[in-house]
C-alpha cells in the first residue's frame, strides 16, 4: 500500500495518467483494428500458410510468435510459468473474440506501461510536460504498437520490467533498513516466471539499487531476498508438476535452451552484422519498411535494403546521445546504473553473445525492444538535469518535435505494413 500511495500521491498526476491511459489505449485499438479485420476477412487463405499451428493469429510479423494462444501445455525453460497465464487467456479469448480479446487486453497493458513511464519521471522531479512527452514517445514507438497487437509474451514482460524499475525508484527513497526482502525476491521470481532471460537484468538492477561495499546489512538483505525467490520458485515448480502430469519448466532443459535460443546465436562480425544497429536501435522506435522474406514462413520483416529516413537517424541518435549522456553525467548515482543495466544486457545478449545473429535478417528476437523504456527514461532524466533553463527548454522542444514526427511516421507506416502484407499474400496466391 505504501508503494501505491507513493505513486498516487498527487491528484493532478493521477488525472493526467488516467487521461494518458485511455487515450493511448484507444489509439492502439484504432491503429491495430485493421489488422484484426484483415485476418478475419482472409482467414481461410491465411490459415493455409500460417506457421503458427493453426491459431487464430495468422500473421508472421517480425517473427513474433503468438505464444499466448499455445495454452497450458506450452511449458519451457524460456517462459517457465507463462503457460499458466497463456492457458487461461487463450480460453477466455476463444469465447470473447480471439484476436480482438488480446488486442484489447494488450492495449490496456501497454497503456499501463505508458502511465508507469509518466509516474517514474514525475517522481524523479521531471515536469509534467516533459513526463507526458516521453510517456507518449514510448507509447507511439513501433515496438509498443505491434506488441499491443501480437499475442506474444512481450507486453507482459515489458510491464514487469517497468514496474520493477518503478518499485526500485520507490525503494531508493526509503532507508536501507526498510529494504523489503520479500518484494525483491518476488520481483526476481516473477521476471523469471515470465521470461527466464530477464532474470539477469532484473537481478543486476536489484543489486545495484542498494549495494554498498562492506555493508553486512545489505548483503544479508540480499541473501534473504534470494531465499524468498528460491522458495517461490520451488513452490511454483512443485505445483507445476502436480497440476501438469509431472511436467515442469526444467524437465527438458537442454532441448529448451537449444531450441529456444542457441540455434539462433552466432558470432558477431561487423561486415556481416553491422545492420543490427538498425534492428536493435532504430526499428523498434521507427516502424521500418517491410518485406515478405520467406514464402514458407510467410515472414514479414524489416526490409534491410531500404534506407532509414534521415529524420529517424537524427532524432534517434539524439535520443540515444541523451540517454548515454545521463549515464555518464550521473554515473555516481544508483539510478543511472539501474536503468543502464537493461541496455547493457541487450548489448551483451545480442552483440557479445550473438543471440539472434544467426537469423538476423528475419528480425528473430532483434526487434524485441525490452530495453527501450530505459532509453526513454534516461533521456528524460538527462533533459531534466540540464542546469541551463534555455538548454532545457530547447531540448524539451526537440523532444516534442520527435513525438510529432514519430506519431506521423508510425501511423503512416503501420498502414503501409498492412498494405505490404496484403500485397505479399496476393503474390503468394498467384505463385501457387
Amino acid at each position: 500500500m505504501a508503494f501505491i500511495h507513493y505513486l498516487l500521491q498527487n491528484k493532478a498526476d493521477n488525472a493526467i495518467a488516467l487521461c494518458l491511459y485511455w487515450a493511448v489505449s484507444v489509439w492502439f485499438l484504432i491503429l491495430n483494428l485493421p489488422y484484426i479485420s484483415f485476418m478475419n476477412i482472409h482467414v481461410d487463405q491465411l490459415l493455409v500458410s500460417t506457421p503458427f499451428y493453426g491459431v487464430p493469429f495468422t500473421l508472421n510479423l517480425f517473427n513474433f510468435d503468438p505464444s499466448m494462444y499455445y495454452g497450458f501445455n506450452n511449458i519451457s525453460v524460456i517462459h517457465p510459468f507463462l503457460h499458466i497465464v497463456s492457458g487461461l487467456l487463450s480460453q477466455l479469448a476463444a469465447h470473447w473474440g480471439n484476436n480482438l480479446f488480446f488486442l484489447l487486453l494488450q492495449s490496456l497493458l501497454n497503456a499501463f506501461s505508458c502511465t508507469a513511464i509518466y509516474f517514474y519521471l514525475r517522481r524523479s522531479g521531471t515536469n509534467k510536460g516533459l513526463s507526458i512527452t516521453f510517456a507518449v514517445m514510448f507509447a507511439i514507438s513501433s515496438y509498443t504498437l505491434f506488441t499491443a497487437l501480437i499475442p506474444d509474451s512481450y507486453p507482459y514482460a515489458q510491464l514487469i520490467l517497468i514496474l520493477t524499475v518503478l518499485y526500485l525508484q520507490y525503494s531508493r527513497e526509503k532507508s536501507t533498513e526498510s529494504f523489503n526482502s520479500f518484494a525483491y525476491g518476488a520481483l526476481a521470481f516473477i521476471s523469471f516466471a515470465v521470461t527466464s532471460a530477464l532474470l539477469i537484468p532484473v537481478l543486476a538492477a536489484l543489486v545495484l539499487n542498494h549495494f554498498r561495499l562492506g555493508s553486512k546489512t545489505i548483503i544479508w538483505q540480499y541473501i534473504k531476498a534470494g531465499l524468498w525467490a528460491i522458495l517461490l520458485l520451488l513452490s511454483a515448480t512443485i505445483l507445476q508438476q502436480l497440476f501438469f502430469e509431472g511436467r515442469f519448466w526444467a524437465g527438458d532443459l537442454f532441448k529448451g535452451i537449444t531450441g529456444g535460443g542457441l540455434r539462433y546465436a552466432a558470432k558477431f562480425h561487423w561486415n556481416e552484422h553491422w545492420q543490427i544497429a538498425k534492428l536493435l536501435g532504430t526499428h523498434p522506435i521507427w516502424t521500418p519498411d517491410v518485406m515478405m522474406i520467406s514464402s514458407k514462413m510467410v515472414a514479414v520483416v524489416s526490409d534491410l535494403s531500404k534506407k532509414t529516413p534521415i529524420y529517424a537517424i537524427m532524432f534517434g541518435s539524439g535520443l540515444y546521445i541523451c540517454s548515454f549522456a545521463f549515464i555518464i553525467k550521473a554515473r555516481a548515482t544508483r539510478e543511472a546504473w539501474v536503468l543502464s543495466s537493461f541496455i547493457w544486457f541487450a548489448v551483451i545478449l545480442h552483440i557479445a553473445a550473438g543471440f539472434g545473429l544467426a537469423t538476423f535478417r528475419y528480425d528473430m528476437y532483434l526487434y524485441a525492444g525490452h530495453f527501450l523504456f530505459a532509453v526513454y527514461l534516461l533521456a528524460g532524466r538527462f533533459i531534466t538535469e540540464l542546469r541551463s533553463r534555455t538548454l532545457r527548454q530547447a531540448a524539451t522542444g526537440c523532444a516534442i518535435a520527435v513525438v510529432v514526427v514519430l506519431l506521423v511516421h508510425n501511423s503512416w507506416m503501420h498502414k503501409e505494413v498492412l498494405r505490404t502484407v496484403d500485397l505479399s499474400y496476393q503474390t503468394l496466391v498467384k505463385m501457387k
